[in-house]
């Protein structure tokens, strides 16, 4: 059976599938597409003969001291609240060192997935045989899994699946085929504030930056505290493409929303490109790209300057379709990060935001206007203070990663809570309100 990455439902036989009718998603790359399947830090996808059988796709280490994981398209990304704990996420694998130095052999992460509700890792305990194909098959059960935040919370909305894709020290090529996810995702139009910060060293967050003479979360340059640094590559233009949680249905976002990124450009030329774009993106209704010119250039060498682009028609140059028809799905998000003829710079990117109905100064009502959180944006401190009806037992505050970086048990009827991010750094925050019959509610907090 032959299948793009597609959601569907089909009836076929148990020798491929668990169960003879169900939603499910699965890319077996018979279709030759791998146009969304994208690697985080430095390898480089490309299509193989060489499956399991037929196609596959193959990532090629650059051996440029990063560990490259395989980002998942937007098919396998959403709404996982459906998942039964036999349910799963499976795939074959081939790995093949040019030269044989494997990594450690205990407590390897292979699956990571992650959204505002948390994440969770599956690990193995040894590397990969290599040189033969091996099958994975990961439960979608918490007990399979390392879990930071809440497993509700995380399947509620998985913005990124990612798949180890090295394994050995030095060169290798690692092949992917029939990934399977026993469920179909529920794809819901974008909504909210969604950011990648790059404040944790080695942590990409799902992007993937190509043709890279080298690449690193720099803890050192940031606005702040860190960002990705890309060195210049000879020879070819440096990309970034943005995770998967920043694509899907913009509908909503027409004229409401900006993207905002900060860049750096550290040079001592001033010979600059003619540059095809700086932000293209594209979908199947349709492409546009935002333009870059000197003056803009200029702007970005040696400081950080910040990019605002309102998501608006004409902001952008329309390069096919329509504009609403790329709204309807808007697949990939692409910047060229070169700005210089020749090798003589180094680009820092950092808080590369989609921005939507941000609050300035009222408290921040949480669902069902249950409680109020203020002030907000702040300086680091706030308080929420519930409705006379709440109960409140928990508070859970995640950074624009997902990530939990504040967590509070609340005493019944404790009437106002006061909270402190100030040693934190600034940028979006979700702020997870857990009520006593378990259900809860999100509010977004923005740090000054």
């Amino acid at each position: 059976m032959s299948t793009r990455s597609i959601l569907f439902a089909t009836i076929c036989t148990a020798s491929i599938f668990p169960s003879a009718l169900q939603a499910q998603v699965l890319t077996d790359f018979e279709d030759g597409n791998i146009d969304q399947w994208l690697t985080e830090a430095d390898g480089v996808p490309s299509l193989s003969a060489s499956g399991n059988p037929g196609n596959c796709i193959r990532v090629t280490d650059q051996v440029l001291s990063v560990i490259n994981q395989m980002v998942l398209p937007w098919a396998y990304t959403g709404d996982w609240s459906a998942a039964q704990t036999n349910d799963s996420l499976s795939f074959d694998l081939f790995a093949h060192p040019n030269n044989y130095d494997p990594l450690d052999t205990e407590g390897l992460p292979l699956i990571t997935i992650s959204g505002p509700g948390g994440s969770a890792v599956a690990y193995i305990d040894t590397v990969p045989v290599f040189d033969t194909w091996q099958h994975f098959s990961i439960a979608l059960d918490s007990a399979a899994w390392l879990v930071t935040g809440s497993w509700t919370a995380l399947l509620a909305e998985v913005q990124t699946v990612k798949v180890r894709t090295e394994f050995n020290q030095g060169s290798e090529w690692v092949e992917l085929d029939n990934v399977l996810l026993t469920i179909a995702p529920l794809i819901e139009p974008l909504v909210g504030t969604v950011c990648s910060t790059w404040d944790s060293a080695g942590f990409y967050d799902g992007w993937s930056f190509q043709s890279v003479g080298s690449i690193q979360v720099s803890m050192a340059q940031g606005n702040p505290p860190g960002s990705v640094r890309m060195g210049d590559a000879s020879n070819a233009l440096t990309n970034a493409v943005a995770a998967p949680k920043f694509r899907g249905d913009w509908t909503d976002l027409d004229m409401q929303a900006n993207m905002t990124f900060d860049l750096y450009l550290q040079t001592s030329s001033s010979n600059y490109i003619d540059k095809d774009y700086l932000v293209r993106m594209s979908g199947p209704g349709g492409a546009a790209k935002f333009n870059c010119n000197d003056s803009l250039t200029a702007l970005l060498v040696n400081q950080w300057h910040t990019v605002e682009i309102p998501i608006d028609a004409p902001s952008w140059e329309l390069l096919s379709g329509t504009w609403s028809g790329l709204l309807d799905f808007v697949a990939e998000i692409r910047l060229e990060l070169e700005f210089i003829d020749g090798t003589g710079e180094v680009v820092y990117l950092d808080n590369f935001c989609l921005n939507t109905g941000i609050t300035t100064g009222t408290p921040e009502p949480g669902a069902e206007g249950s409680t109020l959180l203020y002030p907000n944006p702040t300086s680091g401190q706030f308080t929420l203070q519930p409705a006379a009806t709440a109960d409140l037992r928990t508070i859970q505050v995640m950074d624009a990663s997902g990530r939990t970086v504040l967590s509070r048990s609340i005493a019944n009827n404790a009437g106002l809570v006061h909270l402190d991010l100030s040693n934190h750094a600034k940028g979006l925050y979700q702020v997870r309100i857990g009520q006593a019959d378990g259900t809860y509610s999100m509010a977004r907090l923005i740090v000054e």
